[in-house]
């Protein structure tokens, strides 16, 4: 009798526990679920959430500027149907951002409401999600926090080394300093987008830059475009313009030299040698790189002790009333306003 008494307790007391499991889960499940009064149903907490489609960003190509984010969730309308400004179940759209790896944040404010697009100067992760203003109506006082969604936006630079992207040419020159002698012998800059800066060769390096279609115009002022201290070797295998064809760039100056050469043990290469690096013949391509001095400029200046070699491209220096040259050698013009190979 007391065994049979005992099974039954402990059959009831199992049933009751089912029960509160049943309730508790209930009532947590329902923290996570906004009701859509004009549809007359609820989404569920990882229904409440921004897609990663949903954040855009322009222009999606590589770019040394800002890039202009836009965050869309097609959910926000519904959810917010019929539903005041102050409402305490209204959604908002919050975003965070952080850097592409995650470890640090990048905006001191934490988590931001969203009230339109924005810009970012600098790759970044943008995170996303989306809140109710609470009971308070201050968004301190969430009662909802929906799941974050993150998108990487890595299209902010001009170069790169290997996959390593820098927002400027001269950051990816500083960066070769830190290469080991191995990597530099089989790496090489490559551009990624059109870019206005001067930079400088330092006397140690000894650098290949492939401009890969794109132009590196020097800033307004007396500087060229790029000094040489140390060695550079310019190719430009071009970039794809459809149809198998291809546009090459240049680096150009607009107000002094498109690249100087500067002392002893410096030197510009033009294009590559193919015959010195174990081809039987050489291979000349006319089209790039190309070294534009501009109106009034020169091509390239190399003073004593410098070196140039000139395999591929040509170098130009639109002529006005004979103040400029292609190519002007310790103080010698060596060339008239363009040189093609």
């Amino acid at each position: 009798m007391n065994e049979k008494l005992n099974e039954r307790i402990k059959s009831l007391a199992v049933c009751a526990a089912i029960i509160l499991g049943i309730i508790a889960l209930a009532f947590g499940i329902s923290k996570y679920v906004l009701n859509q009064k004009a549809e007359d149903k609820a989404l569920n907490f990882n229904e409440y959430r921004v897609q990663a489609e949903e954040i855009t960003y322009s222009p999606e190509t590589y770019t040394g500027g800002e890039v202009t984010v836009t965050i869309a969730p097609s959910i926000l309308d519904s959810a917010n149907q019929g539903k005041a400004e102050t409402a305490n179940d209204k959604v908002l759209i919050q975003y965070q951002l952080t850097s592409v790896d995650g470890h640090d944040q990048l905006d001191d404010n934490g988590w931001v409401n969203y009230t339109g697009p924005f810009s970012i100067p600098e790759n970044a992760k943008v995170n996303t999600r989306l809140v109710t203003l609470g009971n308070t109506g201050t968004v301190t006082d969430m009662n909802f926090t929906g799941p974050v969604t993150s998108k990487d936006i890595t299209n902010i630079a001009v170069a790169k080394i290997g996959s390593k992207t820098y927002k400027t040419l001269a950051d990816a020159i500083d960066a070769w300093a830190n290469l080991t002698t191995q990597e530099k012998q089989t790496s090489k800059i490559e551009m990624l987008a059109n870019t206005s800066e001067n930079v400088t060769i330092p006397q140690s390096e000894e650098i290949k830059l492939d401009l890969c279609g794109f132009v590196v115009s020097g800033k307004e002022g007396t500087s060229p475009t790029v000094v040489v201290n140390g060695k550079l070797n310019l190719i430009d295998t071009g970039k794809s313009a459809g149809n198998g064809e291809k546009t090459y760039g240049s680096i150009t100056s607009s107000a002094n030299t498109a690249v100087k050469v500067t002392g002893a043990n410096s030197g510009l290469t033009l294009g590559t040698n193919e015959v010195a690096q174990g081809g039987n013949t050489e291979v000349v391509n006319t089209n790039g790189p190309v070294l534009n001095g501009g109106t009034g400029n020169n091509g390239v200046v190399v003073e004593e002790g410098g070196k140039l070699e000139f395999y591929d491209g040509k170098i130009t220096a639109p002529s006005q009333a004979g103040t400029n040259t292609a190519i002007i050698v310790n103080n010698t013009p060596v060339g008239e306003s363009n040189i093609n190979l």
